[in-house]
Parts: structure tokens; sequence; C-alpha cells
């Protein structure tokens, strides 16, 4: 295993991605326009951080932001991944339009 921060070998591919490349340049979108629209403040990430840090009962997973605690809200409410699938390409077709033909 190489060490922590070691530059990765040339002759190793980048992960792939199993989405169609139009899925994947249409999630790439949403997410693009997600943080230009100032979601997910890093100031509000970084108190979060010291916080738990400082505070050995943190579990080990927390939700940060309103958005984090709507999303798994949702993701819970759905209860199956084939009942999230609409709810969740509305949210991303309300930031990156409509999904794109396959």
């Amino acid at each position: 295993m190489a060490p922590r921060g070691a530059p990765i070998p040339s002759d190793i591919d980048p992960p792939s991605s199993s989405y169609p490349a139009t899925d994947q340049a249409w999630i790439t979108d949403f997410h693009e326009k997600s943080i230009a629209s100032g979601a997910g403040d890093p100031a509000v990430v970084a108190a979060a951080i010291v916080e738990a840090a400082n505070d050995p009962a943190t579990p080990l997973h927390n939700l940060v932001g309103d958005d984090a605690v709507m999303f798994v809200d949702l993701v819970q409410q759905s209860g199956t991944v084939e009942a999230w699938l609409p709810i969740g390409t509305s949210i991303v077709e309300s930031v990156a339009g409509p999904r794109p033909p396959r």
C-alpha cells in the first residue's frame, strides 16, 4: 500500500462510473449548480467537525445542514430505492433541468 499522500501511479485508471455519460453529465451539472448556489457552506461543516472532534460522545455519522436532514428524511420515508428514484430524480431536475434521454 502506498503511503498517504503518495501520487497515484500513472498506469492506474481512475474509477469509472456506472452511469451512462449523459446521466453522469447531468448529475455533475446538479452538483456544480448546487455548489454555485451556496449549498453546503464550508463554515457550517467546519464548525460541525470542530464540535465533533471536541466531544467524545459524538456519533460516527452526523447530519450537517437542513438539506442533509431533509434528504435523509425523504429517503427513510421512501422505504425502498425504487420509491426513492422518482423523488431523487425530481430533486436533480429542479436544479439541473430534465434528465437527458438515454
